[in-house]
């Protein structure tokens, strides 16, 4: 993302570039800027479900990818 953009102004650019995991990156999102921003620690379960988003996120389809099945 570009510095000048916050995290919430690239979310549609995330959510575009996956759509299919849509609700992982409003995970990621929050919980980056919660912990940026707001520099809120991060509770283990918390790290738990972020790490689990992520990897759900990284093999979730990209619009390239599904058009070239």
């Amino acid at each position: 993302r570009h510095k000048a953009r916050t995290p919430y102004e690239s979310l549609p650019d995330l959510c575009a570039a996956f759509p299919e995991a849509g609700a992982e990156a409003q995970v990621i999102t929050e919980a980056y800027v919660a912990v940026h921003y707001g520099e809120l620690p991060t509770s283990r379960d918390q790290m738990e479900a972020l790490r689990a988003a992520y990897e759900r996120l990284k093999i979730s389809p990209t619009p390239i990818e599904e058009h070239k099945a």
